[in-house]
């Protein structure tokens, strides 16, 4: 594949990334979309004690 396929093909696929994104933050108000995902139990990193 040469330089210029591979780098419209990366475009391609970043632009489709992009505009699921914004499809799924449609309708939301500007509070629930910069809010955190991350926050859900189970979801956050293991500490080990001791």
């Amino acid at each position: 594949m040469d330089e210029t396929r591979a780098k419209a093909d990366l475009q391609r696929y970043l632009q489709a990334g992009r505009d699921a994104v914004i499809w799924k933050l449609q309708g939301l108000g500007e509070h629930d979309a910069r809010r955190p995902a991350a926050g859900r139990p189970g979801t956050g990193r293991m500490v080990a004690g001791g």
